[in-house]
Formats: C-alpha cells, structure tokens, sequence
C-alpha cells in the first residue's frame, strides 16, 4: 500500500471518529496526514469523500458530518454491497470475522485517488439484512437508480435558485466556451452579459448564472458549468464541443469531460454503480469526447446514463423503444 493510500484510508478514519468537523479541521488533517500543503487538494479529497457516500458537505457553511454506516446493495455486481459511512478498524474485524465464518465474503479494493472500497459478498439481499445486522450497519438497496430518480432538470434548479446577486470588489472568472473553464473577465462594473461566472475574494467562492433579461442564479459550481454547456448547446445545435457525456454500450462505461464534472447527485448515481471513483484517461479519437482527459464511471445502467443525460439536457445518440439510450 502506497503512503497516499494509506493517508486517504486513515483520512477516513479520522472523520469516521470525528463525526464532524469544519472544512479548516479537514484541510488540517489532511495536510498533517499527506503532508500536502494545499487546500485545492484538500478539497477535492473531502468531495471524494462525499461522492462515495461517506460523508455529506455543506459547502455554502464549510461544514461536513459522516453518514450512518450502511451497506449498499450493487445492482448487477454479483451479489456485492458497498460499506459507506464511517470506517474503523473494529468494523474490518467484524466483516473479516464473518468472512472467515463463510456468512460473507468481504473483499478491500485499493483506489489511487481516495479510501479502499470495502465490500461485502452475499448470497441475495435477505443474506445481505443478517449480515448488516451483525455489524450494526443498514442495509440500501438500488442506490444508483435511487440518486437516478431524483435527478432535476438543470433548468429548473438554475431558475428555483433566482436571486438577486451584485459582485463588488471581487475577481470575477466567466466560464469560456473555447477552455471549458473560468478564465478572467474584464469586468469594470454594471451588469454582466449573459453566461456562467465565478466571483473569487473575500471567502468561498461564489457562481453565478446571468439570465438573458439580467437576472441572476447564484449556484453550485458544477450546476453553473453544465447550465452553461446546455445553453451553448442551443445557440449552437449538432456542435459537439459542448456534450461533456458519451456512454460505452459494449463496457457500460459513462465518459464525463474532466474539466465539466458532474453535479454531485448525477455523480453519485454513477458512483454507486460500481462503489468506486471514476477512472481519468485521454480518449483516443472519436466523435463524442475524441481526444479529450475523461472520467470513466463503469457499470452505470443504460437508463441512469438516460436519466443523467436527461437532467443535463444532453441530447443522446438515439433512443430505442424499451428506453435504453
């Protein structure tokens, strides 16, 4: 085991005993643990965190708290579930002990960018509950299709979170349609044209959506990049450079441009296909994504790459009659 990996794990640990915290407490522990001195970096460890369910964040506070300990039943995955929550050495001992009795068989998967995966094989969900129950854990089912079900239209999050927004005295980043990410705008005051914005000082990072008649969404950050991308995407119909997404039907794969992650929901719903991080790779040429850094998130099902693509007003190859893409 790396000495990243073994610094992600005990990362994990920590917040497990912990319980909660601030995001100052976790850059803390972060950089004393990977002897890492940057709060980027930091950051994208806590989202990693959250993505894979162990902990949930509110970013706008800078506050985090762990979730109750669960095992979530994978579809398609052979009979695994996924432990998510708080990790201690004491629950690896009760789900080794039970493995050594033949009641599960428990598996640890290492990952590069954050904490093993641990997972816990059963015979059918029924097996699943008593397993649970030995280690004091709850059990999810489907939770893939779940996070799938609940995804809302980009536009209809951008539009609920109208509200009046002024930068002053601030840097303010406009999301550029050549670099897919914030690049400095010269702004001298007054209203800004339509588009996404990022306004940097003072405190956490604000994003804004600019409306056509001037009025402003303030948002999540990812839900500003992939508002924008839907409105380049009807400006400028059949243009390519704007579809961030492409599914793999041969593999199960779904491919998301690294530099416009998705949302948070969209990407557990992808997460939890599998219950480990996405793979980052340069794909070779081709006609969606050709040539571009990508995360590739296995296992997704055809109908929660729909329901993705769908939020994310992604318009698919084609669809057939049974609803898979």
């Amino acid at each position: 085991m790396s000495d990243e990996v073994a610094a992600t794990n005990a990362l994990l640990e920590w917040c497990s005993a912990t319980r909660d915290g601030s995001r100052v407490s976790f850059r803390d522990a972060y950089e004393w643990l990977t002897e890492v001195s940057r709060p980027r970096a930091a950051n994208a460890a806590l989202h990693r965190l959250e993505v894979l369910g162990h902990l949930e964040i509110d970013w706008s506070s800078g506050t985090w708290a762990i979730n109750p300990p669960a095992l979530a039943y994978l579809p398609d995955s052979g009979g695994n579930a996924v432990a998510v929550g708080p990790r201690s050495l004491a629950l690896r001992e009760r789900l080794g002990s039970l493995a050594s009795r033949g009641a599960c068989a428990f598996t640890i998967v290492s990952q590069t960018d954050g904490p093993d995966a641990w997972f816990a094989g059963v015979a059918d969900a029924g097996h699943l509950a008593k397993v649970a129950g030995e280690v004091g854990m709850a059990v999810e089912h489907e939770v893939s299709r779940r996070y799938s079900e609940v995804l809302a239209p980009v536009r209809e999050v951008v539009d609920a979170a109208r509200r009046p927004f002024m930068p002053g005295g601030v840097e303010v980043g406009r999301f550029d349609e050549g670099t897919l990410a914030f690049e400095p705008f010269p702004w001298r005051g007054g209203s800004l044209p339509p588009g996404a914005y990022e306004h940097r000082g003072g405190g956490p990072n604000t994003y804004t959506v600019v409306h056509a008649d001037e009025t402003t969404s303030v948002v999540e950050r990812r839900v500003a990049i992939h508002y924008e991308l839907a409105r380049l995407r009807m400006l400028h119909p059949g243009d390519h450079r704007w579809v961030p997404l492409d599914w793999e039907q041969e593999t199960g794969a779904l491919l998301c441009d690294a530099r416009t992650p998705m949302p948070l929901l969209h990407t557990r719903a992808a997460v939890m296909a599998t219950g480990l991080l996405p793979r980052a790779y340069r794909r070779a040429e081709h006609q969606a994504l050709g040539g571009r850094w990508v995360f590739q998130y296995a296992g997704v099902s055809p109908l929660t790459y729909q329901a993705i693509a769908d939020s994310l007003e992604i318009p698919l190859p084609s669809r057939s009659s049974d609803g898979e893409p």
